[in-house]
C-alpha cells in the first residue's frame, strides 16, 4: 500500500510537471509580449511621489489566436507610508496586422484599496463594470488607440462616512505617427460624477 501511494504522488507530481512545462511553452509572438511586459514592468514608471511596484511574475498562456496575460500584483507605494492596491491586471492580447503592435483587451481588479497607516486614512474603489481595448505600440510604450469605459465607479472609505459614486467614466485616445515618427492626436476623459 505504501508503495502504491508514493507510486500515486510521484505520478500526480511528474503529470504536474509535465503540465507546468507545456504550458510555459509559446510562440515567438507569445515570448515577444512576455518580454514586451517585461521590459515594461522592469522600467516602471516611478514619480517624486511614490514607486510602482509588481510583486510576482508574468503569466503568458496561449489560448487559439490570442495570449492571456496576468501581471504581476502591483502597488503604488508613497513614500510617506501610503500604500494604494492594485492586484492583477488582466490582458488578452493578438498580434496586429502591423509590426510592433498588438490589439488588447483588458481589466483592472475590483475592489482596489488606499491605506495610509499614518494617518489611519483608507477608502476603497469598486467597478462596478468595465469594457477596455486598444491598440498597444511597442515603440510609443501605451496606448495608440484606447477606448476604456468602466461604469458605476464608486469610492468610500472604511467606516462609509462618505461614497462618491461616477456613473461613467471614458478614456479615449486615438494617436498616429507623422512621417517624422512623431505622436499626435486625440485623448480625452470623459466622466459623469455623483457626490
Amino acid at each position: 500500500m505504501k508503495r502504491l501511494v508514493q507510486f500515486s504522488v510521484c505520478a500526480i507530481l511528474g503529470f504536474s510537471s509535465i503540465h507546468s512545462a507545456y504550458a510555459q511553452e509559446l510562440d515567438a509572438n507569445g515570448q515577444e509580449l512576455k518580454a514586451m511586459f517585461e521590459e515594461m514592468i522592469n522600467n516602471k514608471a516611478n514619480t517624486a511621489l511614490a514607486d510602482v511596484n509588481f510583486e510576482g511574475d508574468i503569466s503568458v498562456e496561449q489560448s487559439g489566436d490570442y495570449y492571456a496575460v496576468t501581471l504581476p500584483y502591483a502597488t503604488i507605494d508613497y513614500f510617506d507610508g501610503a500604500k494604494f492596491e492594485i492586484g492583477l491586471i488582466a490582458i488578452n492580447a493578438a498580434a496586429h496586422d502591423t509590426p510592433g503592435q498588438w490589439k488588447m483587451t483588458f481589466a483592472v481588479p475590483t475592489p482596489m484599496n488606499f491605506i495610509d497607516p499614518k494617518s489611519g486614512e483608507s477608502f476603497q474603489i469598486n467597478i462596478g463594470g468595465q469594457r477596455s481595448s486598444g491598440i498597444w505600440d511597442k515603440n510609443l510604450g501605451y496606448f495608440s488607440k484606447l477606448d476604456a469605459n468602466y461604469q458605476n465607479v464608486t469610492m468610500s472609505d472604511a467606516e462609509n462616512s462618505f461614497t462618491f459614486n461616477m456613473p461613467e467614466v471614458r478614456a479615449v485616445y486615438d494617436l498616429d505617427t507623422d512621417e517624422n515618427g512623431k505622436w499626435s492626436g486625440q485623448s480625452g476623459l470623459i466622466e459623469q460624477a455623483n457626490g
